[in-house]
């Protein structure tokens, strides 16, 4: 995660903490490129070729915009079923640059973390079971992986 969203968060909530995000080391990064592409059915796919695959297979009927003040991925998820887990990754860059959050906190900063216009992000499950892309103008698209060959 870039270090201007922790020090934006810093000066407009002083005495409070930032929720920590690990970054994953480059082979638990290339360890989840290697899960996704192998769940789409593109192996050895660069990034950006992964990034076209998953958007060519995210499901339809995902009704939600990351611009509305109330976007929360756990409502997205129990609204679809979806289990809930205690951390998820966040791809911020073709699967080369991959954080490690709490759920709770991702939702509870969603503010801080994503940023409109500028951001295009994965959410995904720590298990793979699925992903959550919402773009830079707050497009959200939904990947699950165990239902892609009913899609």
């Amino acid at each position: 995660m870039d270090d201007f969203k922790r020090q934006h968060f810093i000066s407009t909530n002083p005495g409070e903490k930032f929720p920590n995000a690990t970054a994953l080391s480059d082979a638990e990064c290339s360890d989840i490129h290697r899960r996704i592409a192998r769940a789409v059915d593109v192996r050895g796919a660069s990034g950006v070729e992964l990034a076209r695959a998953i958007s060519a297979r995210l499901i339809s009927g995902v009704s939600a915009s990351a611009l509305d003040g109330g976007f929360r991925i756990a409502s997205l998820l129990r609204r679809h079923g979806l289990p809930f887990p205690c951390e998820i990754l966040i791809n911020w860059r073709a699967f080369t640059n991959i954080d490690r959050m709490g759920l709770a906190e991702l939702d509870e900063f969603w503010e801080y973390i994503w940023y409109p216009s500028s951001d295009d992000i994965d959410v995904i499950d720590s298990e793979c079971r699925w992903m959550i892309t919402i773009d830079h103008d707050g497009k959200v698209g939904m990947l699950i992986p165990d239902q892609l060959s009913s899609t």
